[in-house]
């Protein structure tokens, strides 16, 4: 059986950090909470399926509809899918930001070139 000190441990050891919550709180399950809520009201509520697979295959069309079509209030009515397609392009323009050569060096290299 695993201890809590175990727990700790093998999440150091993965370098997985530990829940932000802490004893008696669920601020950490809100997320996951607020989506089996979604879940169980648009897709799983006074419906009949005809077999598990049935099930499953909604389940997974309701996931990719959920990500790339649904619109999110806590997203200011945007999928997820454009959301982080926003937070990578962001990240894109800081990374090269940091990484071009300033302007008065690409002025330099310009001019050398066209001086060829």
């Amino acid at each position: 059986m695993c201890g809590s000190f175990d727990y700790a441990q093998t999440l150091s050891d993965n370098w997985v950090r530990a829940s932000i919550g802490t004893v008696g709180d669920a601020y950490d399950n809100a997320l996951a909470e607020s989506f089996v809520d979604s879940f169980k009201t648009e897709l799983i509520a006074d419906r009949v399926w005809r077999s598990r697979a049935q099930l499953e295959l909604a389940v997974v069309e309701y996931i990719g509809w959920f990500n790339t079509a649904r619109l999110h209030s806590s997203l200011s009515y945007q999928t997820p899918d454009e959301v982080e397609v926003g937070r990578v392009e962001q990240h894109c323009e800081r990374c090269l930001a940091r990484t071009a050569p300033p302007a008065d060096v690409l002025q330099t290299l310009a001019a050398g070139l066209s001086a060829e």
